[in-house]
């Protein structure tokens, strides 16, 4: 990849976002909702979800009915 063609600042704009997004599942118990426990990385909806769903998954595995 040629430094030319990469976006400045880019990265750190991610690492915020990232940043932001992980802390929100400090302390909280799941299962979560999107929107309501969680708010979504502003461009990556689909992403968010899917980490939400993904954790709600493990809840549901780990204490099987």
């Amino acid at each position: 990849i040629r430094d030319d063609y990469a976006s400045r600042g880019l990265g750190d704009v991610y690492k915020r976002q990232e940043d932001a997004f992980t802390s929100q599942f400090i302390g909280k118990s799941l299962p979560l909702t999107l929107g309501d426990d969680v708010d979504a990385v502003s461009g990556a909806t689909v992403t968010s979800q899917a980490v939400v769903d993904a954790l709600n998954s493990l809840v549901e595995a780990a204490n099987p009915s």
